[in-house]
């Protein structure tokens, strides 16, 4: 697919989508972005992040939507909410074919204030950055640790059924639940990677200074509050998937994370450390920082941050450890709603030593 042809699917689909938008301007105040269909509503959301990338290995300017998102939520007749998120990701990005697909597609159900229940698509309970939606992360890329568990399945979207809250004021968080792993679906004879069970997986934190909100639900982390609050968030994670099957290999998945969180108004910090375990074992950990600069201004926001990270896909054999230096600047203009990122990565492996260095731009818009 053409660049061109690629972003002429996303203006369409952007198009068709606001005229819900433009539908409501008729609506009440109150209710200016909400629709109403006889008990069911309906709140439309966009995210849009136009990127810009330089690769020092391959000399290659880049510029992509790297991410569209189309959202709606809403109350379902008084007995559940929804949430409903479309994405298209690497738009006209070197080398990537576009595809629309569900991202998340799920129903809550609040049984009591610290119980609930979510059946659908969504992110597996593991790890505070990947629970971070990618629209409020301190960089624009994950870490590396992170990235790798998702190519197994671990983590990030996938099917199951969860039960998660936030009891005693929000002080504690728990979540724990049974997923699908699509990466290792059984697709025919000839798969070389199934399984035929499903994946437990759980998320315990404890949260010091200021608590969560109580009812904020599931997954609606920021790595950066832009100076707002104090915080400090403990939590421990782990998932596990049986029987799994990979050529002529079997073996237990699975992995082990914990991570830490603070945030003293202008100054924010996160650490977290995982590790996984299959036919060979590896894990990974990161330490990030930001700051927002002490100026008086109601238009923008300025937050210089770092991170430093480590990668080992083979604790016992050795040669093979990823080291990167991150160096990045948030322009937030409204929040995390409008803001521009901007990063530069110094990548240092020992199995391939090239200048493979990435700087990159961002701009976002989400709601």
């Amino acid at each position: 697919m053409s660049k061109i042809k690629s972003l002429t699917y996303v203006l369409l689909l952007f198009v068709i989508f606001f005229s819900g938008l433009i539908y409501a301007q008729d609506k009440p105040k109150d209710n200016a972005n909400k629709l109403n269909f006889k008990g069911l509503t309906f709140q439309p959301g966009y995210r849009i992040q136009t990127r810009y990338t330089y690769d020092f290995q391959s000399n290659i300017h880049d510029i992509m939507l790297r991410r569209v998102r189309l959202k709606g939520k809403g109350d379902a007749f008084g007995i559940a909410k929804y949430y409903v998120e479309i994405k298209i990701d690497n738009v006209a990005q070197e080398g990537k074919t576009p595809k629309a697909k569900a991202e998340s597609v799920f129903l809550d159900f609040k049984l009591r204030p610290a119980l609930n229940i979510r059946i659908g698509q969504y992110d597996v309970p593991f790890t505070r950055s990947l629970l971070t939606s990618d629209s409020k992360l301190l960089f624009m890329n994950r870490s590396i640790i992170t990235n790798k568990l998702a190519k197994f399945g671990l983590v990030d979207n996938t099917q199951g059924l969860l039960i998660f809250g936030r009891p005693h004021n929000g002080r504690f968080e728990y979540s724990f639940g049974i997923f699908d792993n699509e990466v290792f679906e059984k697709s025919g004879s000839q798969s070389s990677k199934w399984t035929k069970n499903l994946m437990p997986a759980g998320r315990f934190v404890l949260n010091l200074w200021d608590s969560t909100p109580k009812d904020g639900g599931y997954a609606d982390y920021k790595a950066s509050y832009i100076g707002k609050g104090k915080r400090l968030a403990i939590g421990v994670n782990g998932v596990t998937l049986s029987d799994v099957h990979e050529d002529t290999l079997q073996y237990t998945l699975s992995a082990f994370g914990a991570d830490i969180y603070a945030n003293y108004e202008a100054i924010s910090f996160e650490a977290e450390y995982d590790s996984y375990k299959k036919e060979v074992s590896g894990f990974g950990w990161y330490v990030q920082s930001g700051y927002v600069l002490p100026f008086e201004s109601n238009d923008y926001k300025l937050e210089p941050a770092v991170r430093y990270q480590e990668f080992d896909p083979n604790k016992d054999a050795a040669g093979d450890k990823s080291t990167w230096y991150s160096f990045g600047l948030n322009i937030y203009l409204k929040g995390h709603n409008l803001k521009t990122q901007l990063d530069y990565t110094v990548k240092k492996e020992e199995t391939n030593e090239v200048d493979n260095n990435t700087f990159q731009v961002q701009l976002q818009l989400d709601f």
